[in-house]
């Protein structure tokens, strides 16, 4: 059953992924960028765009979401581990298809607007001719060769795996404790850390039900203190104190992330608080956003923002005109895909899935 405030939470997450790719691509010296905006990006606007940090909240509230299924044989095990698949790969083939869609008839200007400004990071994206064949084997692999966004996704899919493993391992010896042992080993070791993070949504319901009574002040405290540590304070404190494990890293973003997760759900004051905010047809769409958001970054954003260059305005301008075309036009595309192409992916979800 759906959560709104879960819901809510992943298109927050998914738009801050889509701003910090967007000002990575823009936002930088080539393109003329004024000091006032690279103060703002680098401190007041540090949280907004960072996109590992809202990667770590949808990836949390994945694991916690998947935790929720308990598997008490090997064939739920063996089934749910087989439909989790399936519910990453048929989305994601259709999304390679759009990506193949774009190459073949609008094609990517991301690596001409990035010589143009001068940004290598930018310019590397589709730089390569696009096949059916790399639709196929990126989309069975949960690869991120067509989106490099998706570098997450076989994380999500390996994590929900080890959750269902952990819940199997849990009816057999009942204990809790392995799935604790779990989080460590993977949060330890740097080529499984993301999908530790996932893993680490698995524990909330844990940490929730030892949690007596609701202090509502302290909740919307720590929720306050994350947001404000992780918008450049934090940063700035490692500065004065030439401490360098106080920069902001992978590890402070999960440990934030997750303070805010279970403040939100240990609490019904701040569940019915993001229950109330009204984000409109959007707030299902958060994956499809994810999704989507950097194939059309690299064509009609990169193409508009080199149209708008030539223009010689002010930075401000192209920057802001760009950045409203692109959330309008990915709306747009957003909308449509999901009453035209995701319904047929559902339907063909449903013909595989296993009952």
């Amino acid at each position: 059953m759906r959560e709104k405030w879960i819901d809510n939470l992943k298109l927050i997450a998914a738009g801050g992924v889509f701003l910090c790719h967007y000002a990575e691509a823009f936002a930088v010296d080539g393109a003329g960028i004024t000091s006032w905006l690279k103060y703002l990006n680098q401190y007041i606007l540090a949280l907004v765009i960072n996109g590992e940090f809202w990667v770590c909240i949808f990836c949390i509230l994945s694991g916690y979401l998947v935790s929720r299924k308990k598997i008490s044989s090997f064939k739920e095990l063996l089934k749910g581990c087989i439909n989790r698949y399936f519910r990453f790969f048929i989305p994601f083939m259709f999304a390679n298809l759009f990506v193949y869609a774009i190459a073949n008839t609008i094609g990517f200007s991301s690596r001409s607007c990035g010589q143009m400004i001068n940004n290598a990071w930018f310019m590397e994206a589709y730089i390569s001719d696009i096949s059916i064949l790399d639709v196929v084997k990126n989309s069975i692999l949960l690869g991120s060769g067509l989106n490099s966004t998706f570098w997450v996704i076989r994380h999500m899919f390996l994590a929900s795996c080890i959750i269902y493993i952990s819940s199997y391992l849990e009816n057999i010896f009942k204990s809790s404790s392995i799935r604790i042992v779990a989080l460590i080993i993977l949060l330890v070791c740097p080529y499984t850390f993301f999908i530790g993070v996932n893993y680490l949504g698995s524990i909330i319901p844990i940490i929730v039900k030892k949690i007596k009574g609701e202090n509502k002040k302290l909740a919307v405290s720590v929720i306050i203190i994350a947001l404000f540590m992780m918008s450049g304070v934090q940063n700035v404190i490692a500065d004065v104190l030439n401490c360098e494990i106080l920069y902001i890293n992978q590890y402070w973003e999960t440990l934030y992330s997750f303070s805010i997760i279970i403040c939100i759900s240990a609490s019904k004051y701040l569940k019915e608080l993001c229950n109330n905010i009204n984000l409109s047809k959007l707030s299902n769409q958060s994956m499809t956003i994810y999704l989507l958001h950097w194939p059309i970054l690299c064509s009609v954003s990169a193409w508009c923002f080199m149209g708008l260059l030539k223009m010689n305005y002010s930075f401000e301008f192209y920057y802001f005109i760009t950045l409203g075309i692109t959330i309008a036009i990915l709306g747009i595309i957003v909308l449509i895909y999901e009453e035209t192409i995701g319904k047929i992916s559902n339907k063909f979800l449903g013909l595989v899935i296993i009952r």
